[in-house]
């Protein structure tokens, strides 16, 4: 079970997150005849799930334009709902390429009603053609849109700003960043996304015992409840494989038997200010810290 605070928040172990225990799930549209659409388009296309919700499409000439920009903002506008969001309102960030072919991908930010989405997300990749562009793979991570709309602004951001400066995990913020509306639908390292909600997104930074914190806090403009706040933070593990040179075979170190690089097994591995580790038999290693600077081994 997750434990609660106080003010029924779930504090999440995975990537340091944290929720409203009482937030609505979201409620996702059924695009079924957006999908038939689609596939009448493009008998060719594969859509790829997950838990129902889908999450990516493939296949060749999705969607067509002179540019890449053009044919990817075709299939938002026509193929979009696919995603289960409803009619989607999005706007083009960046187009560039991949790498040096004649690839490019064009992402675009989710807005409803005109607010962005934290994490709403759509990547359009495209490919050049004889007569411009056509998109071929699609992915998306949209909220659903309320279908009675947001709920109002009530809340000031300078009331947002002192409601997250009261918050425990505000402790150790030395600054904090000017508060913006966006919507907030829980995607992300979460289980599962909950019902949209217009909040003050306020994020703050500063230095604690072990480094620098970082928290960003999700307030809802008409509630003033605290739906969300995340530590910005995250910590991942060192890897890698010791490797040495050394000849292989049981003939000794000969012209005709040089040493080469050779995976170490349970050799040990120290971290300055961490704890040791021994390397698993093909030589890699995983050491866990939770340090937020450079580190030596």
């Amino acid at each position: 079970m997750l434990p609660l605070n106080r003010r029924g928040v779930v504090l999440m172990v995975v990537a340091g997150l944290a929720c409203s225990a009482q937030a609505e799930r979201a409620v996702f549209f059924r695009p079924q005849v957006s999908i038939d659409r689609l596939m009448e388009d493009s008998p060719d296309a594969r859509l790829m799930s997950h838990e129902g919700r889908l999450l990516l499409v493939q296949g060749p000439s999705l969607a067509k334009g002179r540019s890449p920009a053009e044919a990817a903002q075709a299939f938002v506008d026509r193929h979009g709902a696919v995603f289960g969001a409803g009619a989607v309102e999005a706007r083009a960030l960046r187009t560039h390429k991949l790498g040096g072919s004649a690839t490019n991908v064009t992402v675009f930010e989710q807005t409803i009603e005109g607010v962005p989405v934290e994490h709403g997300t759509m990547r359009v990749v495209t490919k050049a053609v004889a007569d411009g562009s056509e998109a071929v793979l699609v992915s998306g991570r949209l909220a659903p849109r309320p279908q009675a709309g947001l709920t109002p602004v009530v809340l000031s951001g300078e009331e947002a700003l002192k409601s997250a400066q009261a918050a425990p995990e505000s402790l150790g913020l030395q600054e904090f960043f000017e508060p913006s509306l966006v919507v907030f639908y829980g995607e992300g390292d979460l289980p599962e996304p909950i019902a949209p909600v217009r909040t003050w997104k306020v994020s703050g930074t500063g230095m604690g015992p072990a480094g620098v914190i970082a928290y960003s806090f999700f307030i809802d403009a008409t509630s003033g409840d605290i739906v969300y706040t995340r530590n910005e933070i995250l910590h991942a593990d060192i890897t890698g494989t010791v490797r040495g040179l050394a000849t292989p075979g049981t003939l000794p170190d000969i012209p005709s038997n040089p040493p080469v690089a050779t995976a170490l097994p349970e050799i040990r591995v120290d971290l300055i200010g961490g704890s040791p580790v021994f390397a698993l038999v093909n030589g890699s290693y995983v050491q866990s810290t939770a340090l937020t600077s450079a580190v030596t081994l």
